[in-house]
């Protein structure tokens, strides 16, 4: 797909979670623990998601 070696190389390289954190955080704080680090899993999937989409829409694509 586009950018997937971007997509790869960034989910290595960055933690997404902590970027998903204020977004999710206080509501993961108040589930149970696998619930919590779930919502969080998945905030951390949103926000690449959201800059792969973007990349996309604004035709950037990394080539290797």
């Amino acid at each position: 797909g586009a950018n997937a070696i971007t997509v790869y190389m960034a989910w290595h390289l960055i933690d997404f979670r902590d970027i998903s954190n204020p977004f999710v955080g206080g509501l993961a704080a108040h589930l149970d623990p696998l619930h919590g680090e779930l919502l969080q899993s998945l905030g951390a999937l949103a926000a690449i998601w959201l800059i792969a989409w973007a990349m996309y829409r604004k035709r950037i694509f990394v080539r290797v």
